[in-house]
């Protein structure tokens, strides 16, 4: 009887191939265990293990059908001259096996050759197994066309997402507005969407700057366009919004980002987008705080749907640092910390917040001295100690000429008190000249100017604008953002 074990199964003649009767380097079965298997006398283990390799070797699964042919005696004789050529021992096997008295009692042999077998008529039902899915004659074609079209499909799928990811209009745009900018970038507040950081200057970025490739912007510009025309989604838009926000195109970003928001509203970095369009338009802008009010409003939004967007508290803080609102820039450098401490946007923000600290190192005190020796040499017209002083308290001076100095000449002037009016102005044209000889600033001249001409109605209305700031500010301070706002723009207005 022919057992397991493959030292029953004919060795090899003189001269016949070796190659298969041992496992391959690519770990095919060995010649003599298909045969093996193909007569039923394989354990449970060795059948698995050949049902598996077949699955995905389409060699041994070609030798291992032609030899079930075979066994159910209804080969051809160009199948066996091809078994005789693909598997020189598996003639003589299954002859042994043949001549064998034991019956072979299989079940899954005897299935084989009632569905091979032109004698069978009536098959008996068997548990199916991968020998008859994928190795039966009747459906041997089926299976491969099968196989063939299930690879086809996961190439193609494959391929399809290789070519949609690498292809992408918004990642080609992204990586050549980031081949753009070369040693600096455009905007002094941060845009999303993964842009490389570079150090900001001023008056840099533009369409002159040797640095800037300009072919690179071009072909992100009408990869975007084209995009948007075919594509006119929110994403597509907010891409096509940044890169204008980038080129200080601030009227065509403004439209896309709207327009991208009116579809996606819940887009916090799509408001932190627009805030800093904002934001950068209020540089130029003689209506500073209303651009400033709208942008602090978007990135409240931004922060409020997404309170870990790096990107909102670096940019409002650059935003409350212009409105000179210095506790909530420090408080929001300081927050952007906690979520980024190792980029070079980190070091940069540490820059703004050490100046912050430092300006709030001069005690209050300290202040209170420097406002009494100011207002003290103000009175007595010492031009020396002025200078001085102005020299030291730069910021000081000013907002003591142009704060309560200047509301104390309007107050007297409205009240027709012409003595202290005029004591009042002299003082300001005083310190104005001597902050435009020391710091070059011409406000405190041009106001002064403006205001020794002013007639009564006109000094009036002007008090009246002043204290709407005034109670901005203060609203501003309490976070109250609308009614802020609201007096802001009725002060402009």
């Amino acid at each position: 009887m022919l057992k397991l074990n493959d030292s029953h199964l004919p060795e090899p003649k003189t001269g016949g191939s070796m190659k298969d009767n041992q496992p391959s380097s690519l770990s095919h079965p060995a010649e003599t265990l298909i045969a093996a298997y193909a007569i039923g006398r394989c354990s449970p283990v060795e059948q698995a293990t050949i049902d598996e390799h077949c699955f995905t070797c389409e060699k041994c699964r070609t030798r291992l059908s032609i030899l079930l042919r075979v066994c159910a005696s209804g080969a051809s004789t160009e199948e066996r001259r091809e078994l005789e050529r693909l598997f020189p021992l598996g003639i003589e096997t299954i002859a042994q096996a043949r001549q064998d008295n034991e019956p072979i009692n299989n079940p899954y042999l005897a299935k084989d050759r009632q569905v091979f077998s032109p004698q069978s008529s009536s098959p008996q039902a068997h548990p199916q197994r991968v020998v008859d899915l994928l190795f039966g004659f009747a459906y041997l074609k089926r299976y491969q066309l099968a196989a063939a079209l299930v690879v086809f499909a996961t190439i193609a799928v494959g391929s399809y997402y290789w070519y949609t990811s690498t292809h992408s209009p918004l990642k080609n745009s992204l990586a050549a507005v980031n081949l753009s900018y070369r040693t600096n970038r455009p905007l002094e507040a941060r845009v999303t969407g993964g842009i490389d950081y570079q150090p900001y200057e001023r008056q840099r970025g533009e369409a002159n700057d040797p640095d800037v490739n300009r072919d690179q912007i071009n072909y992100a510009l009408a990869e975007l366009t084209r995009t948007v025309a075919s594509s006119p989604t929110a994403e597509t838009r907010h891409a096509l919004g940044r890169l204008y926000l980038m080129l200080h195109k601030f009227e065509d970003a403004e439209i896309q980002m709207k327009q991208a928001l009116e579809s996606s509203p819940q887009n916090a970095r799509l408001h932190t987008d627009l805030a800093s369009l904002y934001y950068e338009r209020s540089k130029t802008a003689t209506d500073q705080l209303s651009l400033l009010s709208q942008a602090v409003e978007h990135y409240k939004s931004a922060i409020d749907i997404d309170p870990n967007l790096a990107e909102a508290w670096f940019n409002r803080a650059l935003c409350y640092e212009q409105m000179k609102v210095a506790n909530k820039a420090t408080s929001d450098w300081e927050k952007f910390l906690q979520l980024d401490q190792t980029s070079p946007w980190s070091k940069e923000a540490r820059d703004h917040l050490k100046k912050l600290k430092d300006r709030a190192t001069l005690s209050s005190g300290n202040i209170k001295e420097a406002k009494v020796a100011i207002e003290k040499a103000a009175a007595s017209n010492d031009e020396t100690a002025l200078r001085r002083l102005v020299s030291q308290n730069f910021v000081l001076a000013k907002q003591f000429s142009s704060g309560s100095l200047f509301d104390k000449y309007l107050d007297a002037a409205i009240a027709g008190d012409q003595q202290s009016a005029e004591s009042s102005l002299k003082t300001i044209r005083l310190v104005a000249r001597l902050t435009s000889e020391i710091k070059k600033d011409e406000y405190l001249n041009d106001l002064a100017e403006f205001a020794s001409r002013a007639s009564p109605e006109v000094k009036n209305e002007m008090l009246n604008v002043r204290l709407m700031l005034r109670q901005a500010d203060s609203e501003f301070d309490r976070s109250s953002h609308d009614a802020a706002f609201k007096l802001y723009q009725a002060a402009y207005h």
